[in-house]
């Protein structure tokens, strides 16, 4: 009898262990579409502002990946500044997201916040990356604002600055990405 009662604990232990695990991974995938969510609705927000109708989110994007998302709407007057606006508005809405955790003490050992976090940073990184070294029309934002005249090299040095600095206040401040604590 003793010796299924010790099996019956350390199985109800492990369930607890795979339990709290399984809790976190949801957590952690909720937080990666938080992130595309978030960058989404800067768009389609900003792009309100500017009158646009018929706006449109797809998260996951039909036909385009299921770690991605789209933002479609119609502009009765569309000018350079408002396609140039709208074009970075997703990537400063994820930011302002990851800036706010980073703020935050409170959610530096919550997965969805460091989900979060660590998804609009990589974002950053392959934003800049696939627009060096990608063909045309990989890379839409970059290059709808690079289209409106926009400093695109400019922009490029200031996103990968901020996400630089930023793992050096996540390392600074222990916050971990995915649980993986790093020294930056």
């Amino acid at each position: 009898m003793k010796k299924y009662l010790f099996f019956f604990l350390i199985f109800s232990g492990t369930a607890k262990a795979s339990e709290s695990d399984i809790f976190e991974v949801v957590q952690y995938g909720a937080g990666i579409y938080g992130s595309i969510y978030i960058h989404e609705f800067g768009h389609a927000i900003t792009a309100k502002y500017y009158g646009a109708y018929d706006i449109d989110i797809d998260v996951p994007q039909k036909n385009g990946g299921w770690l991605s998302g789209r933002t479609t709407y119609k502009l009765r007057k569309n000018t350079w500044e408002s396609e140039r606006v709208i074009a970075v508005s997703g990537i400063v809405a994820t930011n302002i997201a990851s800036e706010v955790i980073i703020q935050n003490k409170r959610l530096y050992k919550n997965p969805l916040a460091q989900s979060i976090l660590a998804t609009s940073h990589i974002a950053n990184m392959r934003y800049v990356f696939k627009y060096y070294t990608s063909d045309i029309g990989v890379m839409a934002v970059l290059e709808r604002y690079a289209r409106a005249d926009g400093y695109i090299h400019a922009f490029n040095a200031l996103l990968i600055g901020y996400t630089i600095w930023s793992l050096k206040r996540m390392s600074n401040k222990s916050i971990p990405i995915y649980s993986i604590g790093f020294r930056f």
